[in-house]
């Protein structure tokens, strides 16, 4: 089916030929057969083209409301689980899955390690939804996590020497450092709070923050020990469980709505700006010392860049520490925070 871009395109030429043909007609007579030719194109995109014409609805899997799909089951759900259910159900010999999403766009999910693999080492074919590279981006900028063909390739290779073995373990200090820190202002927080429980997975937030800027930027934002910190600050804004969840996740396929002046919107406007200038401030600090020595990524990072051809341009840099912020901090207070819940 064509994409979103496409349908406007489409859209945008049927509006001109009616407006060619009836050249008489005012603007206030073009927007509502705007309106409903875009009513319309999405309306045989849902009841026709995914149910009966997409080759991807002849997979197997679940069907779902005419509009929402299975957004319902799916936000009602511990995350993961109606996707499990699905894996068990409908588990077939092409290692697919097909379900509905909201307004009714199928996706696919794997369900077998060879079709993973597959997936994985074909990039190039397998390119992220539009609707989820839209919501990573404002987190995470044009990363590595967003990018896709060559210049996803040329962002990995200038990375690389980042990840080497020798690398982590010269890191391995500060992992422990950062977790000594941890285990101690718990100690401190239940000897404060002797007989209520303590919120635990904000100090891992801020823990795996503090590892996240050592080892990561040669930075110490010791937001462990000053929640103020303005990166500790703008992702617990950033993260946290407020405001409507259909108003993100349709948001996703109306970008429009990303701009409107809602508590939410705004906040999240707020944090993003916060962390994209201090992590500019941060790639423009170390791009100023004409030797880099530190084993952090972002020096080694920058020192490849130098060499590198087809470098990388500083907003690219920036877009870097952006992705792994967010990356190398939450999603591991998040794992942490499941393992102690898993144990507990």
């Amino acid at each position: 089916m064509p994409g979103e871009f496409l349908t406007i395109q489409i859209l945008a030429v049927g509006v001109t030929v009616v407006a060619k043909v009836f050249g008489g007609y005012s603007l206030w007579w073009l927007i509502p057969n705007f309106i409903l030719l875009f009513l319309a194109w999405n309306a045989y995109r849902m009841l026709i083209y995914e149910r009966y014409l997409n080759p991807v609805s002849k997979l197997p899997g679940p069907s779902g409301h005419w509009l929402w799909g299975q957004f319902p089951a799916i936000n009602h759900a511990e995350p993961g689980a109606p996707h499990v259910k699905w894996l068990r159900e409908y588990r077939s010999p092409v290692g697919l899955v097909a379900y509905p999403g909201l307004f009714y766009s199928l996706r696919v999910m794997p369900t077998s390690t060879s079709t993973v693999q597959h997936v994985l080492n074909n990039t190039s074919i397998y390119v992220k939804p539009a609707q989820a590279v839209r919501s990573l981006k404002m987190i995470l900028g044009d990363g590595l996590l967003t990018a896709e063909g060559e210049m996803h390739k040329r962002q990995r290779k200038v990375l690389n020497p980042a990840f080497a073995t020798s690398y982590i373990r010269d890191n391995v200090p500060v992992f422990s450092e950062k977790a000594l820190g941890l285990a101690n202002t718990l100690l401190d927080e239940i000897k404060s709070q002797p007989a209520e429980g303590i919120e635990v997975f904000k100090f891992l937030s801020r823990a795996t923050l503090d590892i996240i800027g050592s080892a990561g930027f040669g930075y110490e934002f010791n937001s462990l020990y000053n929640p103020d910190d303005p990166f500790a600050s703008a992702y617990a804004s950033l993260f946290q469980r407020q405001g409507s969840r259909l108003l993100q996740v349709v948001s996703n396929y109306i970008p429009l709505m990303r701009h409107l002046p809602v508590p939410r919107v705004l906040a999240v406007k707020r944090a993003r700006k916060t962390i994209k200038d201090n992590a500019t401030k941060l790639v423009r600090d170390k791009e100023a010392q004409p030797t880099l020595v530190g084993k952090d990524i972002l020096s080694l990072m920058i020192a490849e860049n130098r060499k590198a051809e087809g470098k990388l341009a500083e907003m690219e840099l920036v877009d870097q520490v952006m992705t792994f912020l967010a990356a190398g901090h939450e999603t591991t207070s998040t794992a942490v925070c499941l393992l102690i819940i898993s144990v507990y």
